[in-house]
């Protein structure tokens, strides 16, 4: 049997989007069912002729495969939806604000906690185009994101995510230090293939100078 197979993250000979999925192909993971079914059979032909067995053991070996698919499946939405956050800061850092907003798809919203929020992708766009400062064409930063929690619904395709952010900023000829701190407070789904935002919201706790950052807060 031949499965998809898991691997880490990071590993340059993968081709890896969003999605979670992987172009690479092992046979490992087929033995998983493959034993199941094996112990099952195993057992199956110690038991005596004449003697019965409950339909919880006969049904065994496929709550076993159902129990591996499902871990598999959370594997890789979980991996897919960090991908997805990691893809925002490094379309932010990079400059390319359109890679940004194009993870908000056409409708997930974009706004701070408690605040007004823009939709989709090309409201998303205007709101980083009209408050984000560049310079040469990046906005010489890095946003940094750590502390991430992940609860994906028993569907698979959706899922809540909180994580650290700290920014990181130099200005051209300034001292690179800290400028923000907080929290993004996600809703995501799978959509195409793809994990998107459906809702951002950003709770900024502790502020420094963001004067050579941002030309103003776009959500107020």
């Amino acid at each position: 049997m031949i499965v998809i197979y898991h691997s880490p993250v990071g590993l340059d000979n993968h081709r890896v989007d969003n999605s979670g999925y992987r172009a690479r192909i092992y046979l490992v993971d087929g033995l998983y069912p493959l034993l199941g079914w094996g112990l099952f059979f195993l057992v199956l032909g110690s038991i005596p002729r004449g003697r019965t067995i409950s339909t919880e053991f006969v049904n065994m070996p496929s709550a076993l495969f159902v129990r591996a698919c499902l871990t598999y499946s959370t594997m890789t939405a979980t991996e897919g939806i960090e991908r997805l956050l990691f893809a925002y800061c490094d379309g932010l850092d990079r400059g390319d604000l359109v890679a940004a907003s194009e993870l908000f798809g056409s409708d997930g919203l974009y706004g701070q906690v408690d605040g007004p929020a823009v939709r989709g992708a090309s409201q998303v766009l205007a709101a980083m185009q009209h408050s984000v400062r560049l310079y040469d064409g990046v906005p010489r930063t890095r946003h940094i994101v750590t502390n991430i929690v992940i609860d994906v619904n028993d569907d698979q395709v959706t899922a809540q995510s909180r994580s650290y952010v700290q920014v990181l900023h130099q200005p051209p000829g300034g001292v690179l230090g800290p400028i923000a701190a907080g929290t993004y407070i996600d809703r995501v789904h799978l959509t195409n293939g793809s994990w998107k935002f459906a809702e951002r919201r950003m709770k900024i706790d502790l502020i420094g100078d963001m004067s050579t950052h941002l030309f103003h807060n776009p959500f107020v």
